[in-house]
């Protein structure tokens, strides 16, 4: 499936932690996201506590056609959080987690929430947790949550690039077979992890949606073609997004993007992995260009 060069994104990821030395004008990017209609906003707050920047943000696109969600540590939900973000219009609400214990308390946070706006676990993927994913499955079933979303790494910031080895995949794919999933609604952006989970269906989107269908905006302001590549389009404190979104760098990155690695070739894969993960390769190889490390470690 190809999705087409779209001349604006439909998802933009804002990241409001952690908090950057020099904060942003909030109301200003607000105003930038607005002027190119987005579909959805993901706002990210895992501080300590839920920023009042976040609701600011809450209420100046309440009203708005955007339906924005918020991922966020459970311990910074209350029931007056929760009216307060029901108030202000939040579409959906992604408990963040990291490891298995990390999900405790989550069901009943599930219960307070109600039907208010829909609500699911967003489980951050690393070298260090990646297999305790049958047992955050086997949570979801057992605890009647529909949404299960594994974030893309922020790796413009400190986070190691996780890939996952040959036989870590075929482990996974084993673990993952025992169980029934099938009406559990998946987000996964990891082509080979995708391919854990579905190893029959290849990976949705046409390859690379990179400044396409998402940018991404870090605490700072600086924009991403997406969390994962940290190639810098430009930073909303001196441009607005209409004019980056214009800009020869973002029009560049694209041309870029839609080329597959070269080291690709005739791989029978091709068709499922569309280059894989290209934040991943400029990490890891130093290139976007290059094959993803993931791809590599797949097929020796």
């Amino acid at each position: 499936m190809s999705l087409g060069e779209l001349a604006r994104p439909l998802t933009i990821y804002w990241d409001l932690t952690p908090l950057p030395a020099i904060s942003p004008d909030y109301t200003r990017i607000c105003h930038h996201i607005a002027a190119i209609k987005p579909l959805q906003l993901h706002l990210l707050d895992c501080g300590p506590a839920l920023d009042q920047t976040c609701f600011s943000i809450l209420e100046q696109m309440r009203g708005t056609p955007l339906a924005v969600v918020l991922t966020t540590v459970p311990n910074n939900i209350s029931e007056a959080s929760l009216d307060r973000l029901h108030n202000l219009g939040l579409r959906g609400l992604l408990l963040y987690a990291a490891s298995c214990a990390e999900l405790a308390g989550i069901t009943a946070i599930r219960d307070d929430v109600g039907g208010r706006f829909a609500t699911g676990i967003a489980f951050q993927v690393n070298h260090g947790n990646w297999q305790e994913l049958p047992r955050v499955v086997t949570f979801c079933l057992e605890h009647g949550i529909s949404s299960l979303t594994l974030p893309m790494q922020r790796l413009y910031g400190d986070e190691p690039a996780f890939t996952l080895a040959a036989q870590e995949q075929a482990t996974l794919t084993e673990l993952l077979a025992r169980l029934d999933y099938s009406a559990l609604r998946l987000t996964i952006h990891d082509p080979f992890l995708w391919r854990a989970f579905n190893p029959t269906t290849p990976f949705p989107g046409g390859g690379c949606q990179a400044a396409n269908t998402m940018l991404a905006i870090s605490p700072d302001g600086t924009v991403y073609p997406c969390p994962t590549l940290p190639l810098a389009l430009g930073n909303l404190h001196t441009s607005t997004l209409t004019e980056i979104l214009a800009s020869a760098a973002k029009i560049d990155m694209r041309k870029m993007l839609r080329e597959l690695p070269e080291a690709c070739g005739d791989c029978a894969e091709l068709h499922q992995c569309r280059g894989g993960c290209r934040g991943r390769s400029y990490v890891l190889q130093g290139s976007a260009c290059s094959l993803d490390p993931a791809c590599e470690r797949s097929v020796n």
